[in-house]
């Protein structure tokens, strides 16, 4: 039986989630972030008057621009668990998200698809692409992501 290793308290504010999924979003998906703004421009100088083919050029230049907006519709519903006193346990194969409130989230090793870092957090993206962030600080003796996949029995 592993230890369970258990984090401080910690909150997070809208903004910083936001912020570090709009990051984590581009880090993930940057091939995707240049390769269609560039059809988009494209579209716009290469192609005939046809208004329609002007339309979707357009949309998809200025599409990038609608990650920050994104990023706070996707953090939505974790930042009613994280915008409050939360502490994370991890052992056992799982992780556990522990709101003052007495709600929580758990989500099994078989759960995660990716740890990685964004800014000063641990992010946690699942295979249905929902991320959870855990500020470094929060776990002090986690130095980095191997050390919280080892932590976690990945």
């Amino acid at each position: 039986m592993r230890d369970v290793i258990e984090s401080e308290p910690f909150a997070l504010s809208r903004t910083q989630l936001a912020y570090a999924a709009g990051w984590l979003y581009v880090r993930l998906f940057w091939p995707i972030l240049l390769a269609v703004p560039s059809f988009g421009v494209a579209l716009l100088v290469f192609g005939s008057k046809d208004p329609v083919l002007r339309y979707f050029g357009l949309v998809c230049f200025l599409w990038p621009f609608s990650i920050p907006a994104r990023a706070v519709m996707n953090t939505t519903k974790t930042i009613r668990l994280l915008g409050h006193e939360t502490r994370v346990q991890i052992g056992e194969g799982e992780l556990r998200f522990l709101g003052e409130s007495g709600k929580g989230l758990k989500l099994s090793k078989k759960s995660i698809w990716r740890f990685t870092t964004s800014l000063n957090f641990y992010a946690l993206v699942t295979r249905k692409f929902q991320i959870a962030f855990v500020p470094k600080s929060a776990l002090p003796t986690i130095e980095n992501t191997a050390q919280l996949e080892q932590a976690l029995g990945v």
